[in-house]
């Protein structure tokens, strides 16, 4: 099975190689998947001698990508039907990712919501705690106590929230 495969893929590698992914068939007929990468040794006049090719079992591999993609949906549903608000921001304060949650929390779209988050805060004095305590956690890269904020959501409401937030540090910075 895997010569046929190979022949179909021969017309192509008389270019200059191939490199992909393909199903080969074991003995016992059981089917798996393999990685290949193929090159021409050529004469001295360029025309082509011999193809040379590499292949490896990639069967726990695609396991290790298939359970990492339930995983990640599993978490994703687990966010986006939780009560509480789910954001990302950058350094510079730009969210990045906010749960379907804004609706109620922020009073607009996920994708609306892309903005400074400072943008919902109000001229309370009290939101200087979060603000500072946001700073804080971006240039320590450590977790900063729990502090409330009052927000002014695009449709007009005033909210009273407590926010949890916890650096995302790598390489030994603070990304998000």
């Amino acid at each position: 099975n895997s010569t046929k495969l190979l022949q179909g893929i021969l017309p192509s590698t008389l270019k200059g190689g191939w490199s992909g992914e393909l199903i080969d068939v074991k003995k016992t007929g059981e089917e798996f998947p393999v990685s290949l990468s193929t090159s021409i040794i050529r004469d001295d006049e360029g025309k082509p001698l011999a193809l040379v090719g590499v292949s490896a079992d990639i069967s726990e591999r695609k396991k290790a990508q298939r359970d990492l993609q339930s995983t990640e949906k599993k978490l994703l549903e687990i966010v986006e039907h939780s009560y509480n608000l789910f954001y990302s921001h950058t350094r510079e304060n730009i969210i990045t990712y906010v749960s379907p949650q804004s609706r109620y929390f922020l009073g607009c779209e996920p994708e609306e919501a892309k903005i400074g988050w400072t943008n919902f805060i109000t001229e309370n004095p009290v939101n200087r705690i979060g603000t500072h305590r946001t700073q804080l956690a971006i240039e320590r890269g450590e977790p900063q106590p729990p502090y409330e904020l009052e927000l002014k959501t695009k449709d007009g409401r005033i909210i009273w929230v407590e926010a949890n937030e916890a650096p995302v540090v790598k390489d030994g910075k603070t990304v998000a």
